[in-house]
């Protein structure tokens, strides 16, 4: 669901996939092939929340601000599920693992990663290309070429994914059009058939015979007139 909040417009690219039941609103920006997932909560109504180009955030995560505080997603980012981010910087190429808080003024570096369930607190730095874990989150060792490896494949398959969805979306709601205009057709037909069982000017009236031809009579005064039997 795409809102507006205080006049404000989420600018979503034209590709990015947003799952049904996922809620954007307000001053949120998201770039070409990124994808937010079932039951993300993306709220832009205290700061602006700026997303790059092939980030995908999953399910049920939670991104919001404080004010003069804005949250920042640069490219190919990851956001595993149900992770909180609140007026944070991620740098490109990061992962934030399943379950993970990050707070205001904490910045991932480039192509870092944040282990599963971890606590980045207030203003905390998180070096490029390392491995941080705990609560809170310290750095535990550099990532190695195994690491960025399986980081590179979610980032893959998550555009993949976002787009194979968006052009589920997109054929459902073809079909969803059809529909409707296929029924307005129907009801046309039937307006079409009824027209001539309408009432006529008072002292003259018609109704239809068993064949649906018209038939005109008269009635007294005050009579009623008769529909289609």
């Amino acid at each position: 669901m795409i809102l507006p909040y205080k006049g404000v417009v989420p600018t979503i690219d034209p590709s990015v996939y947003v799952a049904e039941g996922a809620i954007v609103t307000g001053d949120v920006t998201i770039g070409a092939q990124s994808s937010v997932w079932f039951h993300t909560v993306i709220r832009g109504d205290v700061a602006p929340t700026i997303i790059g180009e092939r980030v995908n955030i999953q399910d049920q995560s939670m991104l919001h601000q404080s004010p003069h505080s804005p949250l920042m997603i640069e490219d190919d980012v990851t956001i595993g599920h149900q992770a909180m981010l609140h007026s944070a910087i991620i740098r490109k190429q990061a992962l934030i693992g399943m379950g993970s808080t990050i707070l205001d003024g904490a910045e991932i570096g480039e192509g870092a990663f944040i282990g599963a369930g971890s606590l980045v607190p207030p203003g905390k730095v998180i070096p490029p290309g390392t491995l941080a874990f705990g609560r809170p989150a310290k750095v535990v060792r550099p990532l190695n070429e195994t690491d960025k490896k399986e980081m590179a494949r979610i980032r893959r398959e998550y555009v993949e994914k976002g787009q194979y969805y968006k052009s589920l979306q997109q054929q459902t709601a073809t079909r969803n059009k059809d529909q409707f205009l296929s029924l307005l057709l129907i009801l046309k037909h039937l307006l079409l058939k009824l027209l001539p069982c309408l009432w006529l000017p008072m002292g003259v009236g018609h109704r239809c015979d068993r064949n649906g031809r018209k038939q005109r009579f008269a009635y007294k005064s005050g009579g009623a007139n008769r529909a289609c039997e």
